[in-house]
């Protein structure tokens, strides 16, 4: 017999609705029961009959606006790589969605993604909840990974999985450069990263063909080659 899927409360769906509108403007610590019974009309009653307390509420919506962030993550590798039929159309696209991660523009993005693995860490409630969502982000790179394995893009030695979490780790990592004094150019990070990824992922016979089909693209990888060699 099949599983009958979850549906929640009418009312519930909408108080996560409304706190996921009200994070675009305000920060989750700001929020406060007023905001949220005057944006969305639901009495205080109802309010606690959905929720054991207020912060749960704030880390539903939280989960809920991570889980939208997860399937745009996806739907965007997927877009950039899915339809690569060779390295340099790979690196192409793998480079597109580094640039495109990485900018200013996402920068807000960088920014509470870390304040919601920070509270992870101080709350098992939201953690677990959390992790189903981090989880499936995980899965979806890695089901990309393996799409390029069996097209013979990637190395077939490599765990989808462990570049997965690589690849996330690095474009979350790069809210570092946010707050340096100095902080490093876009376009140079993701050359330098296209360099990591077709040294260590890339099958290389396919890569080794790229200086021939497009100069372009290696030409930027050759200068971020030789930036980083100067630097050093």
């Amino acid at each position: 017999m099949a599983k009958r899927e979850r549906r929640e409360h009418p009312t519930r769906q909408i108080l996560i609705a409304t706190v996921q509108t009200l994070l675009e403007t305000k920060p989750a610590d700001e929020l406060t029961v007023d905001d949220v019974l005057e944006a969305s009309g639901i009495s205080v009653g109802s309010l606690y009959h959905h929720f054991e307390d207020f912060p749960h509420l704030i880390e539903e919506g939280l989960v809920a606006q991570y889980a939208a962030e997860v399937d745009a993550s996806i739907k965007g590798l997927a877009k950039s790589v899915d339809g690569a039929t060779n390295a340099t159309e790979l690196l192409a696209g793998m480079r597109e969605t580094t640039v495109r991660t990485n900018s200013v523009s996402f920068r807000s993005n960088r920014e509470q993604r870390v304040r919601v693995m920070a509270k992870a860490t101080t709350s098992e409630r939201f953690r677990a909840a959390l992790s189903t969502h981090q989880q499936r982000l995980v899965d979806g790179y890695a089901d990309i990974v393996q799409d390029a394995q069996r097209k013979g893009l990637v190395k077939p030695d490599i765990n989808p999985h462990v570049l997965a979490t690589f690849a996330l780790a690095y474009g979350l990592g790069y809210v570092l450069n946010d707050v340096t004094e100095r902080p490093v150019a876009d376009e140079d990070w993701a050359d330098f990263i296209l360099r990591v990824m077709e040294s260590a992922v890339i099958v290389s016979s396919d890569a080794e063909a790229i200086s021939a089909s497009d100069p372009v693209l290696r030409a930027s990888l050759q200068n971020a080659s030789e930036s980083t060699s100067s630097s050093l």
